[in-house]
């Protein structure tokens, strides 16, 4: 059941959604248990799920394969799935996989603005780039092996982050320590504590930055809509042109 603010024309509701005044999903209340399976769960995909992966692509003769990043993000995104399904016994929806009939016409159209415009930056931005990636002789076989599985692993990050873990420290803490949390954990946990490699050089740790802010952009659309497919494609577009795209063009 949605948290409706009332009715308003269409010119309304695409500013509105740009304001994230969006009409809230009411979901049902979950229990302390699966409460506690959602934080173990998160655990395991968070600090395990890689490094496992890791140590079976060696046995698996993918350590050295162009399909790696691949098969790992489905690996990842499948153990998610199986883990929210069948151990924290959650419904897809109840994290924000909503069926797009359930969506407001508010999400439609700010999903149908924010996702072009974004591309269309990006591509203005990265010109340079995809400009190589276009002059490749197998841009196929690189839209497979790197550009894919970049927006996917986005897609992965949303899921577990705000999906699994900002769902459920909201319901023990409250909105605002549950946000301000999940997004510590995002920017400074095993995602991107690789950053801290570059420590020799302070002006880089900016980034950390760049990474909370963008996290606490996604976190708030999240809430605000409660739908994980609008932040989990955006963060798979940006990870796509940002990571992918550059990686791509210089294969």
């Amino acid at each position: 059941m949605r948290i409706t603010t009332g009715s308003s024309s269409i010119w309304a509701d695409i500013w509105k959604g740009h304001l994230l005044q969006f009409d809230m999903l009411e979901r049902s209340p979950m229990s302390n248990d699966t409460g506690k399976r959602i934080l173990l769960g998160f655990l395991v995909l968070a600090f395990v799920a890689r490094p496992l992966f890791k140590i079976g692509s060696q046995y698996l003769y993918l350590s050295d394969s162009d399909w790696k990043q691949l098969v790992q993000v489905i690996f990842l995104l499948a153990s998610a799935a199986l883990i929210t399904r069948l151990y924290c016994r959650l419904s897809f929806d109840a994290i924000g996989l909503n069926h797009w009939r359930v969506w407001t016409r508010r999400e439609k159209l700010y999903f149908f603005q924010v996702v072009p415009l974004a591309c269309a930056v990006f591509g203005v931005l990265l010109f340079p780039e995809v400009q190589l990636f276009i002059q490749k002789t197998n841009p196929m076989h690189l839209v497979m092996t790197i550009l894919i599985p970049a927006l996917l692993w986005g897609f992965f990050q949303e899921f577990v982050y705000r999906g699994l873990l900002q769902t459920e420290l909201i319901r023990r803490f409250g909105v605002v320590l549950g946000v301000g949390a999940s997004n510590l954990l995002f920017t400074f946990g095993p995602l991107h504590f690789y950053h801290f490699g570059n420590s020799n050089n302070p002006q880089y740790l900016w980034i950390f930055v760049a990474i909370f802010s963008i996290g606490l952009l996604f976190s708030l659309i999240y809430h605000r809509t409660g739908n994980l497919w609008i932040v989990g494609i955006m963060h798979g577009i940006g990870d796509l042109f940002m990571d992918g795209l550059g990686r791509a063009a210089s294969n």
